[in-house]
């Protein structure tokens, strides 16, 4: 009988420290984030510090590439064609099933900031896009925009 008093507690015990022993490696295997670096530190600070401006575009599958070109001008790294061409590539295979968006950590004039695109396209094809970057980047994609023809539909910005 001494024996099956002992085996519940026996029981309970091994299982906790089994329960704890796993938490910990859990916790080692999956927690492997280092520290910032205080460079990388700033470089967070100064992000969320970045003034941003929106713009939304109504736009025909046609201006969109000179719209899309227009940027990687403008950013020093982080967006270049390469990535217009894939973004472009994505919001046009895009049916009308919703929004999607991307988000481009980039470098404008040696500060880190974002590139953040969102698109929608309705059932008649109509692709309205809206990009939230810094004001240096809004200008120019809205100087690109004067500089197409207008299309029916499509107001001035």
């Amino acid at each position: 009988m001494l024996p099956a008093t002992f085996m519940l507690p026996a029981i309970l015990a091994g299982g906790l420290a089994f329960g704890w022993l796993l938490a910990r490696w859990l916790e080692n295997r999956y927690d492997r984030r280092n520290p910032l670096s205080s460079e990388a530190l700033l470089d967070k600070l100064e992000t969320a510090r970045t003034s941003r401006c929106s713009i939304e575009i109504p736009s025909a599958a046609e201006s969109l590439p000179r719209i899309l070109d227009c940027i990687p001008k403008h950013v020093d790294a982080g967006f270049g064609v390469r990535q217009s061409r894939r973004l472009l590539r994505r919001i046009l295979s895009h049916g009308h099933r919703g929004m999607r968006s991307a988000l481009f950590p980039v470098r404008i004039d040696g500060v880190p900031c974002e590139l953040d695109f969102q698109w929608t396209r309705d059932a008649e094809n109509h692709i309205r896009v809206l990009i939230l970057a810094v004001p240096k980047v809004i200008r120019a994609v809205k100087r690109q925009i004067r500089k197409l023809p207008p299309a029916p539909g499509r107001s001035p910005v």
